[in-house]
């Protein structure tokens, strides 16, 4: 088309234009002339990329080259400089490949099909590392693939010598550039690994940015302190529990003993602070690893916690269904503590509480009912003389076990008086209620004896016998006064012509027309106003 005799193609045209412009020919000015618009120019600029494209000689090359570039100074399309730009960097590839080294022959309608990453694939099959890197430079492709590629093959053709690890980590070090966008080392490590080189591995993993890469490698090359170091050092808790776990599986997998992994975590006391929280993690969630926890706790190699593998065995106790089975883990706990000079009171509190438990099993037993198990001291004397309602034989037998709790446990006798009149008057038992109320002065007082009927909703003439018992005039008001009884206590002020104290009832809440009446007069009465 360019080169045919007498053609009249704007390309032809352009390509003369050209040549008759650098001979220094006016016919230059003539040519450019026959290329009457601006779309036949952008044609003939194209069809001469083309053509330097589909060329095999350079110098050729270059002069449809010089054809588009001059056709362009008479173009204002800035789209035919990143196709001018684009062709002449596919000339320089396509250039070099065909020299004998590297030798590979392409034209430019199978560099387009290939695509450049099978072309840089096929250079580092050929080990062509310096030729696939200056394509990727001139390409603006990302150089990683290659410098990869270059460094593995390094290690291949390496001596496989301790004392040039260093000096071959350094030329790789060189090599690899330190850019915005890390190289990932761990498959360079990993392929010196592969060939034996396990130190340089090693140093190599140590330039990896990429915590969780970097464990990964360590642990399938079964570096466990080394990665479980790595790690903790990233400050990463996802990748501790990925370095724990992977190692827990893979030491029991080889049938390793327990102790070896705690002694592997020992040093490191942020992933020993991990495994802890992770195994309780899987109490909370029902998991059935207790025992590595207790295991955990009770292993020599770390700091020894009694107190929380006593707490673990209770925990465990109170999750089991079978009581026999809750006692010996309760039993356990007490042992646990007791080898703790800090847990004195936990073994003597959880000693108290299975003494308890037992004797709850005890008055079930014995009673019938099944209202003592788990319940507190206070609660299991309160069922104890509750039950004297409904099992009147045996009031003498659960009076006897009331006191026996009492005293295994050291209730005060104030705190036994009021559980004794709660459970007395709301299990109905008024009878054994005024004998306890009659039988001595009560060290609780009356007060307690009056609230109970008073919510038990009993007759005001019951709670006034009661409120009689008081000794002090100043205490009985008071009472009448909270518990809201008017009429007696505007009985007791005018007995005492107190005026204070009709002027209490007069701010009280009492709320009787006729009674606050008859307040108001005794105030005048007394001179109140």
């Amino acid at each position: 088309m360019i080169h045919r005799i007498g053609s009249t193609h704007s390309a032809a045209m352009l390509y003369d234009a050209m040549e008759a412009f650098e001979d220094g020919d006016a016919k230059a000015n003539e040519n450019m002339h026959s290329v009457n618009s601006a779309e036949q120019l952008n044609v003939a600029i194209e069809v001469n990329i083309l053509a330097a494209l589909a060329e095999l000689e350079p110098t050729q090359q270059k002069r449809y080259l010089r054809a588009a570039i001059y056709g362009k100074a008479f173009c204002s399309n800035s789209v035919q400089d990143g196709c001018i730009v684009s062709a002449v960097r596919k000339m320089r590839v396509l250039n070099h490949m065909r020299r004998v080294d590297p030798g590979i022959f392409l034209t430019a309608l199978q560099y387009e099909w290939l695509a450049p990453y099978a072309l840089i694939d096929r250079l580092l099959a050929r080990k062509q590392h310096q030729v696939a890197l200056s394509m990727c430079q001139l390409l603006g492709i990302a150089q990683d693939k290659v410098l990869i590629h270059w460094a593995c093959a390094r290690l291949r053709e390496s001596v496989a010598a301790p004392t040039l690890d260093e000096h071959l980590r350094d030329e790789i070090k060189v090599h690899l550039p330190t850019r915005d966008c890390a190289l990932p080392y761990v498959r360079i490590a990993a392929a010196a690994d592969l060939i034996g080189r396990r130190r340089l591995a090693i140093m190599l993993l140590r330039h990896e940015t990429c915590a969780t890469e970097q464990v990964k490698l360590l642990l399938s090359m079964r570096e466990y302190d080394c990665a479980l170091n790595q790690a903790v050092s990233s400050m990463e808790v996802d990748v501790i529990h990925l370095a724990l776990l992977s190692i827990e599986r893979a030491l029991s997998s080889a049938g390793v003993a327990v102790d070896s992994f705690y002694s592997l975590i020992a040093v490191h006391k942020d992933a020993s602070s991990l495994l802890h929280a992770l195994y309780r993690e899987y109490l909370l969630r029902g998991q059935h690893k207790h025992k590595l926890l207790h295991n955990l706790f009770m292993n020599p190699s770390l700091p020894i916690k009694f107190s929380e593998a006593g707490n673990l065995a209770i925990k465990i106790g109170y999750r089991e269904a079978s009581r026999t089975i809750r006692f010996e883990r309760m039993r356990e706990a007490i042992a646990l503590y007791a080898q703790s000079r800090d847990s004195q009171f936990q073994a003597k509190q959880t000693e108290e509480h299975l003494d308890l438990l037992e004797t709850q099993i005890e008055f079930e037993a014995r009673y019938g009912v099944a209202c003592f198990l788990d319940m507190s001291v206070t609660e299991s004397i309160y069922n104890l003389i509750a039950l004297g309602a409904s099992q009147t034989s045996l009031g003498t037998t659960l009076q006897s076990d009331a006191l026996r709790i009492q005293r295994r446990f050291r209730v005060p006798d104030r705190r036994f008086c009021h559980i004794k009149v709660k459970a007395l008057a709301a299990s109905g038992q008024w009878a054994q209620f005024h004998a306890f109320a009659v039988e001595r002065r009560p060290l609780i007082g009356y007060r307690p004896f009056i609230l109970a009927l008073v919510n038990c909703n009993q007759p005001t003439s019951k709670v006034l016998k009661y409120v009689d018992r008081v000794q002090s005039v100043d205490e009985r008001f008071s009472l009448l006064v909270e518990f809201k009884l008017w009429r007696p206590a505007i009985e007791t002020a005018s007995r005492l012509n107190d005026l204070e104290k009709f002027i209490q009832l007069q701010s009280s809440s009492c709320n009787d027309p006729q009674l606050r009446a008859e307040i108001s007069q005794q105030l005048i009465r007394l001179g109140g106003f």
